[in-house]
């Protein structure tokens, strides 16, 4: 995996539209993602209206609002994430008040999704398999000595959760909440 930082100036937009991932209008992101999920960083004055129009086969779409007040239609508040109804229909958004968001759109994924407590997957197989693999690196971290039970969590109930401790291998501190399955 490779980090590509980019300075203000060197990113896309599009009217209002900073385009992180994706393309939007004539602007095309230079970071390339897998798949085609655009995702872009918007900011819209008070009284401004901006119109999303996604991809052909961008059906799902949501939007993250740090700052400000939206109507799309409905009353989007700071601090709130708004899912909209699969389509791919252009998306209005008015500025109640100065606004920043980012906003997300992609295809529908092609395989029925399977949740788990901490991940998604595929199928129960994989989610299987992948709580396994995470309870193999909590072993094998705390066999190191890299990870270690700082104190149980819960309210006393037989919940397997527990605070860890330990470091990264660069020293940094790492604090996590693993919940043992099973």
């Amino acid at each position: 995996m490779e980090n590509i930082y980019l300075s203000p100036d060197a990113v896309a937009h599009d009217g209002p539209a900073r385009i992180l991932i994706g393309h939007h209008g004539e602007a095309t992101s230079s970071l390339k993602a897998p798949g085609s999920p655009n995702y872009l960083a918007v900011r819209l004055r008070a009284g401004e209206s901006w119109r999303y129009e996604p991809d052909i086969n961008h059906t799902v779409c949501w939007l993250a609002l740090s700052a400000g007040q939206l109507l799309v239609p409905d009353t989007v508040e700071a601090g709130e994430l708004a899912i909209f109804e699969p389509s791919n229909n252009p998306i209005n958004i008015y500025a109640k008040t100065d606004a920043d968001f980012v906003l997300g759109s992609a295809a529908a994924h092609t395989h029925d999704l399977v949740l788990g407590k901490y991940s998604v997957h595929t199928s129960a197989a994989t989610l299987r398999a992948g709580e396994q693999r995470m309870n193999e690196i909590q072993r094998r971290l705390r066999n190191e000595g890299r990870l270690e039970l700082r104190r149980p969590l819960g309210n006393g109930s037989n919940r397997q959760e527990q605070e860890l401790t330990g470091t990264t291998p660069h020293n940094e501190k790492l604090i996590a909440v693993i919940g043992a399955s099973g």
